[in-house]
């Protein structure tokens, strides 16, 4: 794991938050109709209180190009399940394979962040398969 801002640092190996999201993508991992191809946990400057996990799941949205040229986010609250420190909430960005292509290839506004993140070592991949792989130098 690379090295973060304290204004957006992300947790240690040990720190509960990571061990929650490894936790989370384990259980992605199982699904057989939207298989994860990568998992990146990332520091969002616009969400610095925000657990913000990058997803790219096979057959997501069956593969279609949103027009808005948005990646999906949804944000949840801590809940029993999910528990997070500070009252902080999950925040997932969700894309397809072919979707992530398309962004990339377009330089996506949606995308700054992710990228910059990788970029800075605020960023840590937590899953990638030869997929995620392939997709993960897209955004470098």
């Amino acid at each position: 794991m690379g090295k973060a801002s304290a204004a957006a640092k992300l947790p240690s190996d040990d720190d509960p938050v990571r061990q929650h999201l490894l936790r989370l993508i384990a259980e992605h991992r199982k699904r057989k109709y939207e298989p994860l191809h990568l998992a990146i946990h990332f520091a969002h400057p616009k969400h610095k209180k925000d657990v913000c996990l990058f997803e790219v799941l096979g057959g997501f949205g069956d593969g279609r190009i949103d027009p808005k040229r948005s990646i999906f986010e949804v944000e949840f609250s801590s809940n029993p399940n999910f528990p997070m420190p500070d009252e902080r909430d999950l925040r997932l960005f969700l894309t397809s394979p072919e979707e992530l292509r398309e962004a990339a290839r377009a330089r996506w506004a949606s995308l700054k962040q992710l990228r910059d993140a990788l970029q800075t070592e605020q960023a840590d991949v937590l899953y990638s398969d030869r997929v995620g792989k392939d997709l993960l130098r897209l955004l470098r």
